[in-house]
């Protein structure tokens, strides 16, 4: 459990150094839970005018996005902007 709990802390540093970057305004980071076909919510930061996070633990099929899995099995990287269709 502390591991767990030393892995989020380091994960939530990442994520809002990520803040820094111009343009960027949330930052969730998943891990994957291939044994239970799942990701997990390691991290989820955001900017004050953000609407919401989520609950670091909950967790999502690791289908629910659609290149969620792909992306995990291959290794792909995936860069997703708000102006994408």
């Amino acid at each position: 459990v502390y591991k767990r709990q030393e892995l989020r802390s380091v994960l939530a540093e990442i994520g809002r150094a990520s803040l820094d970057i111009p343009g960027v305004e949330s930052c969730s980071i998943h891990l994957w839970d291939r044994a239970r076909g799942e990701v997990v919510l390691e991290a989820d930061v955001a900017v004050d005018e953000w609407p919401g996070v989520d609950p670091v633990g909950t967790r999502f099929p690791d289908d629910f996005w659609t290149f969620n899995r792909d992306a995990m099995a291959t290794g792909a990287t995936w860069v997703i902007a708000a102006d994408d269709p």
